[in-house]
C-alpha cells in the first residue's frame, strides 16, 4: 500500500516531485525548470522512493493528430486512454516540428494537478502539491497544447512527439514504464471551407442534494478546419427540474477565456487577432457546474444549446459549420454499487467579535459505507472571516493538512486504505473568527474543488453529495427580505437633484448580484449614477442599465439605512410643475448559485416632486366589519418593442372560508404591435398557501385554440388552431387558471408566476419568437377580515376598489398609499407613473 507524503523522509520531501516549491514553476535564465534544489534531475527525483511497490495499472497518453490551415491556431487536446494508473505528477518535453509556433498550454480533468511549462513550450510538468494521485477517467484531457501555424507554412504533416518523460505516484515513487507516450501531428492542408465540427454537451448522472459538472466539448472526427474567433450563447437545464446553474471553468478548446454576459447561462468568448482557433477532437470548451436539489424527482433533464452565434475572425458567421447536440442531467435515487455518502457542512450561530466552528459530517443513514482513502478539497466563507485553525474529525483518521491562505484541506487515510466512515461522524471542524462589527446576515459557507479517491487513486467524487452550511450572524430571519428604496425628493428648475437609493428592512438576504433599470420620467433628465451597493461597484451603460456582482461569488447582506446608491437627474429650467415618477424596471436579484431571489427584495419606487409637496409620511388605521371588496386593475407594463405583454391577474379575498378564484392571462398590446403567434408553452408557479385547481379548455386570444395541460408540474401548451399566426387583441384572454384558497390560509400575498425561463412562444414556422413576449406576473391576497389591502402590480396601472367605507388617504413614508375607512360607500381610484404605488383600505 502506499504511504502518506508525511511518511517520507524529509530529504524525500524536499526533492520529491511533488514538493510544493514546484507548483510555482519558476523559469531559469536558460528557460528550463527550475526548483528549491536544482541539483536533482528528475530521474534522481523519482529514485528516492525506489524501495517502494510500484502502483498498479497502465494509462496511454494520446497526443492525436489534427487538421489545420497556414494562418490558424489549433488546439491539440492530450487525452488518456485505457487508464487504470494512478498519478501525482510528470514532467516530459514535447518538440513540435518547425515552423509551428508554441502558443499555450491549459491544465486538463484528467488528474487533480496543475501544469505549467519553461514558457517556451518545450519542457511541462504538472504536479498537486498535495500529492494526491488519481486514476484518469477514460478519455479525459490531461493537458492541451496550442500552436499557431504560419501564413507562408507549406502543406504536409507536422509531427509533434513526446521527449523525456518522467511521471510518479503520491510517493514519488517512478512509474513512467507504465505510461505510453503516443505521438500526434498537425496536418496542415489548405481551408475548403467546407466541412462541419459539433459541440457536445455531456450527458451525466447525479443524485438529489448532488453538485454536477456537465462538459461541453468539440467533436471534430473528419479533421474540419473549422477557425473559430468567438461565439455567444445561451446553456439552459431544464425549467422543470428546477436544476440551478452554479458556476463555470474554461476549457482550452478556444484558448480565450470565457466570460457571463449579464445572467449566468450566457457565455462569450472572442479571439479578434489571426485566423481563428481549429479545435481537435474532444477538445473542452467548457466545464458548467449544477446543483441538483434535494426534492428534484427522479428523470432526465435536457440540458440545451441556444441562441448561438458561432464567427470567423472577420465577425463573419459560422453557426452552420457548427452542430449543436444538447446533454442531459439523469436524476438518480439508485445509490451506486460501491455507495453512496453525504458531506454535510453545519449552519450555525455566531457573534460578531468572537470565533464560532463549523463542523463537517458524515450523513450515511442508509449504511452504504463509501470508502475512502483521500481527498482534497476547500472551504469557502466571507473573505473576512480568518480560519484560525482546524481539527482533523475521526471519521477518515489521518494527518490532515491544510492552506491557510486558500482554505483548501487534503488528507490521506494514516494506513493507506480506505475507510468507511460512521453516519454522524465528523470529517473536520474548522474555526473561523469573526471580525467585530461584521453587519448581522447569513454567511455561505461551501465546498468547492472537491476530490475524493479510493486507496488505488481512483476517483470517487461523485459517489460523495457534497452539501453546504452557513454561519448567521445576530438574529436574522434566514428567509430574509428587504426593500430597496427610492425616495421621494423635492427639486427645482434649472438645477440637478439627487436620489440616495436605500435598503430598508432588516437587510439580512444575503445578494450576490444583481441587475436592473431605473426608469425617470420627463422632463428630468437623467444624469449619472454612482455607488457601492453591498460594498461592491455599480456598473451602469449611461443607458440606465445597471448591475453589480461580488468578486467572491458569495452573498453579501446589508444593514437597514445603507446606501445602494445616488442617482442624479437634472431638472430643465421649463419643467412645469408636477410629481415626476422614478421607478424600478426589469429587476433581478440572485444569491451566491445564481438562485433567484428576486420576490425578497421589494422595490419601492420613488418620485422627483417640482413646486409640489412631499405627503406627509403618517398612516392611520380604523377597523370596518366585514368589509365588500371589488378590485378592477388595468395593467400598462414595460412592453418589448413590436411586442406584447401576457399578464397574470390579481385578486383578493378575505381570509376565513375556502373558496375558489379565477386569474386571467391577459393580452398587452398598448402600442397595437399585433404579434401573429403560432404557439406557446409555459410553466406557472405558486407560492404554498394557494393550490392550483385547472385551465380553461381553449384560448380565446388565439382562436379558441385548445390548451393542453400537465396539472401535476402546472405546465400548458397551445398551437394555433388554424396552423397559421394568430394576432390577440388587446385585453383578450391568453387562458383562465383556477385556484382554491383554504379556509385556514394565513393573510399574505401569494404570487403567481410564470416560472423563470420557460415562458415560450414560436410563430407558424416554429421560429422562436420569445423575446417578443413578457410575461409578467400576479399573485392573489388574502386579507384579514379586519384589514383590507388593495395593492397593485408593481407597473403602471390604475386600480379601482368599492368598499362600503369613508375614505382618507394618506402617504407612508415608503411611498406607500393608505385609505382610512369609516363609514359610506366611496370608490376609490388610484394611478401611479411608473412606479409601485401600494393602496390600503383598513
Amino acid at each position: 500500500m502506499k504511504k502518506l507524503l508525511s511518511a517520507v523522509t524529509s530529504a524525500a520531501m524536499t526533492v520529491s516531485v511533488m514538493a510544493s516549491a514546484f507548483a510555482s514553476l519558476p523559469v531559469s535564465a536558460a528557460g528550463s525548470l527550475s526548483v528549491s534544489q536544482p541539483n536533482f534531475s528528475m530521474g534522481e527525483v523519482l529514485d528516492v522512493s525506489a524501495n517502494k511497490t510500484a502502483s498498479d495499472g497502465s494509462v496511454e497518453w494520446l497526443i492525436p493528430t489534427v487538421t489545420a490551415a497556414p494562418g490558424q491556431t489549433v488546439t491539440i487536446p492530450v487525452v488518456a486512454k485505457n487508464s487504470s494508473l494512478a498519478v501525482a505528477g510528470a514532467q516530459f518535453n514535447v518538440d513540435a516540428a518547425s515552423p509551428l509556433k508554441y502558443k499555450s498550454v491549459t491544465g486538463g480533468d484528467a488528474y487533480a494537478s496543475n501544469i505549467g511549462d519553461n514558457g517556451k513550450g518545450t519542457k511541462f510538468l504538472f504536479d498537486d502539491s498535495n500529492g494526491i494521485e488519481k486514476v484518469a477517467a477514460e478519455g479525459a484531457t490531461v493537458f492541451t497544447l496550442a500552436y499557431t501555424i504560419p501564413e507562408d507554412c507549406a502543406e504536409g504533416t507536422y509531427a509533434i512527439k513526446w521527449a523525456n518523460g518522467s511521471v510518479s505516484d503520491t510517493d514519488g515513487y517512478d512509474i513512467t514504464s507504465k505510461v505510453k507516450f503516443t505521438d500526434g501531428a498537425v496536418k496542415v492542408v489548405k481551408d475548403s471551407g467546407e466541412g462541419k465540427i459539433d459541440w457536445v454537451l455531456d450527458t451525466v448522472t447525479g443524485y438529489p442534494g448532488e453538485t454536477v459538472t456537465v462538459k461541453a466539448y468539440v467533436k471534430n472526427k473528419d479533421n474540419a478546419a473549422v477557425a473559430v474567433a468567438g461565439a455567444q450563447y445561451k446553456i439552459d437545464v431544464d425549467a422543470e427540474s428546477k436544476i440551478k446553474y452554479k458556476s463555470f471553468t474554461t476549457g482550452g478548446a478556444y484558448v480565450k477565456e470565457i466570460s457571463t454576459n449579464e445572467t449566468k447561462n450566457s457565455f462569450l468568448f472572442d479571439n479578434n487577432v489571426g485566423a481563428g482557433i481549429v479545435a481537435g477532437d474532444n477538445a473542452t470548451i467548457m466545464t458548467l457546474t449544477y446543483t441538483i436539489p434535494e426534492d428534484c424527482k427522479p428523470g432526465e433533464y435536457p440540458v440545451t444549446w441556444s441562441k448561438q452565434f458561432v464567427s470567423d475572425t472577420d465577425g463573419f458567421d459560422l453557426t452552420s459549420r457548427v452542430n449543436f447536440v444538447d446533454g442531459l442531467i439523469k436524476v438518480t435515487n439508485d445509490v451506486p454499487s460501491n455507495g453512496q455518502v453525504s458531506w454535510v457542512l453545519d449552519n450555525v450561530k455566531g457573534e460578531a467579535g468572537k470565533s464560532v466552528t463549523v463542523k463537517a459530517v458524515v450523513s450515511d443513514p442508509k449504511s452504504s459505507a463509501l470508502a475512502v482513502a483521500g481527498a482534497q478539497f476547500k472551504v469557502k466563507t466571507d473573505s473576512t472571516f480568518t480560519n484560525s485553525s482546524f481539527e482533523a474529525g475521526k471519521a477518515y483518521p489521518s494527518d490532515m493538512s491544510n492552506n491557510d491562505k486558500t482554505g483548501k484541506f487534503m488528507f490521506r487515510t494514516s494506513t493507506g486504505k480506505a475507510v468507511s466512515a460512521a453516519n454522524g461522524s465528523t470529517i473536520l471542524a474548522i474555526t473561523y473568527d469573526i471580525p467585530a462589527g461584521t453587519p448581522d446576515g447569513v454567511y455561505p459557507v461551501s465546498w468547492s474543488d472537491m476530490f475524493v479517491s479510493d486507496a488505488d487513486g481512483y476517483d470517487l467524487t461523485n459517489n460523495v453529495i457534497f452539501k453546504d452550511g452557513s454561519i448567521t450572524i445576530g438574529d436574522v430571519n434566514t428567509d430574509g427580505s428587504v426593500s430597496w428604496v427610492i425616495p421621494n425628493v423635492a427639486g427645482e428648475k434649472g438645477k440637478d437633484v439627487t436620489l440616495n437609493v436605500k435598503v430598508q428592512g432588516k437587510g439580512d438576504l444575503p445578494v450576490a448580484g444583481a441587475q436592473f433599470e431605473i426608469a425617470g420620467t420627463t422632463p428630468p433628465t437623467y444624469k449619472s449614477a454612482t455607488g457601492t451597493p453591498y460594498g461592491e461597484d455599480l456598473r451602469t451603460n449611461d443607458k440606465q442599465k445597471f448591475t453589480f456582482y461580488t468578486a467572491s461569488g458569495n452573498g453579501k447582506t446589508a444593514k437597514a439605512g445603507d446606501d445602494l446608491f445616488t442617482l442624479t437627474f437634472h431638472v430643465p429650467e421649463d419643467c412645469p410643475d408636477g410629481v415626476y415618477p422614478v421607478s424600478w424596471a426589469k429587476q433581478f436579484v440572485s444569491d451566491k448559485d445564481g438562485f433567484d431571489i428576486t420576490k425578497n427584495v421589494k422595490f419601492v419606487d420613488g418620485a422627483i416632486y417640482i413646486n409640489k409637496e412631499i405627503p406627509d409620511p403618517t398612516t392611520t388605521t380604523t377597523t370596518t366589519q366585514n368589509p365588500t371588496i371589488t378590485t378592477t386593475t388595468t395593467v400598462v407594463n414595460p412592453i418589448p418593442e413590436g411586442g406584447i405583454g401576457w399578464q397574470i391577474g390579481s385578486t383578493q379575498v378575505v381570509a376565513g372560508k375556502a373558496q375558489t378564484v379565477t386569474l386571467d392571462i391577459t393580452v398587452l398590446d398598448p402600442k397595437g404591435s399585433k404579434l401573429g403567434v403560432g404557439g406557446a408553452q409555459f410553466i406557472i408557479e405558486n407560492a404554498k398557501g394557494v393550490n392550483y385547481e385547472s385551465v380553461n379548455e381553449k384560448s380565446a386570444a388565439y382562436g379558441d385554440s385548445a390548451i393542453s395541460s400537465n396539472d401535476a408540474i402546472q405546465k400548458f401548451l397551445f398551437k394555433s388552431a388554424t396552423g397559421k399566426n394568430i394576432v390577440a387583441a388587446d385585453g383578450s384572454k391568453v387562458a383562465t387558471l383556477t385556484f382554491t384558497v383554504p379556509a385556514d390560509a394565513k393573510p399574505g400575498k401569494y404570487d403567481v408566476n410564470f416560472a423563470d425561463g420557460t415562458l415560450k412562444v414560436f410563430d407558424e414556422d416554429g421560429y422562436d419568437i420569445s423575446k417578443l413576449v413578457e410575461g409578467y406576473n400576479g399573485w392573489i391576497e388574502v386579507i384579514d377580515p379586519t384589514t383590507t389591502t388593495l395593492a397593485p402590480n408593481p407597473s403602471t396601472q390604475s386600480t379601482t376598489s368599492t368598499s362600503t367605507t369613508k375614505v382618507n388617504v394618506s402617504t407612508s413614508a415608503d411611498g406607500s398609499t393608505s385609505t382610512t375607512s369609516g363609514n359610506g360607500t366611496t370608490p376609490v381610484s388610484t394611478t401611479s407613473g411608473n412606479g409601485t404605488t401600494p393602496v390600503s383600505t383598513t
